[in-house]
């Protein structure tokens, strides 16, 4: 994981900062202190994140309640745009919810009638601000109020035998117990998700959290970036920062994925870079967050160059300016069949993000493709077209990934989707900029 550690000196990576509109961090192991504390280093970045126009939110696994009471010090979370119950629900900076996903009651009944044949494991149901529990007698019912603070559980009217149109509405259901128990009740867990189309994670050795499929980090911080910041995207303008299971998908998915130095190994993997960690005398968030703030300061002043220079240009003619280019564009067509089309985007974005790390590739874009009435364009039936396209330095250092890293970082792709995909590939060279 070294030559994944960030360096502020790297030029490729602070040519990527720069786009960065965004930031989403996870709250626990990332943006709190091993002491559950806002670090002085961490607020203070923020404010100068902010103070350079760019966005600061919080997606986490708790729920608001939780959250603002462990930050509510440093940050009134109430007033601002956060993602809650990992990705389940989404507020707006006057508190108006944007975005939720429920477990349907009768999915999440089956849950609750597992535990119930238990005696070993308890369950805390998340609906909202609240927690509930058919028995908060339980041994473990009240294990993650008292080591979290997360809220109290209220008890269940009907305890286990309450009627699924009783229920309140359904965000996340956490499994808990000891961890060698909740091992073997994780294959069961698994089966049951499976059957029911559930999600679910094992965040916490004590812990396995059940959601809705779409209920994920990810989805909810793309939804946010979308409605409430200018219809940003994920994979051209948001950072994401984290350090556990429930951030792989976030970290993944983002223009650029850190994971902290204490992170689990899976999130390190997909990460495009592992910062210092959260305990750290410089903290990974606030490690991160400064240089995001270096890079838009730096973006700042070359557009007031450029500007300055674009005047006197202007001052000496008015002319058309046209000028060639020794980059070219790689162009990858791809038709991938519907029903395999997630999953092949969710391994061809990380994929990207290596081809980005190959000398001599400077950006990247993927884009779906819709036909037009006069056709052309458009995927056949029971496919989806995407076009993947890549700026390189030059010709030759496309050659250069052809000789060199096309075969291994290709055969992955044709190995794990065998006969679902085909790709066409063109190369424009010498590109004309063209200004007026």
């Amino acid at each position: 994981m070294d030559k994944k550690r960030f360096d502020a000196n790297d030029a490729a990576t602070i040519r990527r900062l720069k786009n960065v509109r965004l930031v989403a961090s996870d709250l626990d192991g990332t943006f709190l202190s091993k002491d559950h504390t806002v670090s002085d280093k961490n607020k203070d970045a923020v404010s100068k994140l902010e103070a350079v126009d760019r966005k600061f939110i919080i997606a986490t696994g708790r729920n608001r309640y939780s959250a603002d009471g462990i930050v509510g010090n440093a940050f009134d979370l109430k007033k601002r745009a956060g993602v809650y119950i990992n990705g389940a629900v989404a507020y707006d900076k006057n508190g108006n919810l944007i975005h939720e996903r429920r477990i349907p009651p009768r999915s999440g009944m089956s849950i609750i009638k597992y535990v119930q044949m238990r005696s070993d494991i308890a369950i805390n149901i998340v609906s909202y601000d609240k927690y509930f529990s058919p028995d908060i007698k339980e041994e473990w019912a009240m294990h993650l109020h008292e080591k979290y603070d997360d809220p109290k559980p209220e008890p269940l009217k009907r305890g286990y035998n309450t009627y699924v149109e009783e229920l309140p509405p359904l965000h996340m259901i956490h499994i808990i117990s000891d961890p060698y128990l909740i091992d073997t009740a994780w294959s069961d867990i698994v089966q049951i998700c499976e059957d029911e189309g559930l999600y679910c994670a094992r965040n916490l050795p004590t812990d396995i959290a059940v959601s809705h499929p779409e209920a994920t980090k990810s989805f909810a911080v793309s939804t946010v970036a979308k409605k409430l910041f200018g219809g940003l995207e994920m994979s051209k303008h948001v950072l994401t920062l984290g350090d556990s299971g429930n951030d792989v998908e976030m970290v993944r998915d983002a223009f650029v994925g850190v994971a902290m130095q204490n992170a689990r190994e899976e999130l390190k993997r997909v990460a495009d870079i592992v910062s210092n960690g959260n305990d750290d005398n410089l903290p990974g968030v606030a490690q991160i967050l400064y240089a995001v703030v270096a890079a838009a300061k730096n973006e700042e002043g070359g557009s007031d160059k450029k500007r300055s220079l674009e005047g006197n240009s202007a001052a000496v003619s008015k002319r058309s300016k046209v000028g060639r280019d020794r980059r070219v564009i790689y162009e990858v067509n791809i038709e991938v069949d519907k029903d395999v089309a997630e999953s092949y985007r969710a391994w061809l974005v990380p994929h990207m993000k290596e081809m980005l790390t190959i000398d001599g590739f400077e950006e990247a874009t993927l884009a779906d493709v819709e036909s037009l009435p006069s056709g052309g364009g458009a995927s056949t039936s029971g496919r989806l077209s995407m076009v993947a396209t890549y700026r390189v330095s030059s010709r030759e250092k496309l050659q250069e990934y052809f000789d060199v890293h096309a075969a291994r970082l290709r055969g992955d792709g044709v190995n794990r989707f065998k006969g679902r995909f085909q790709c066409t590939r063109r190369i424009h060279t010498h590109p004309i900029q063209i200004q007026v």
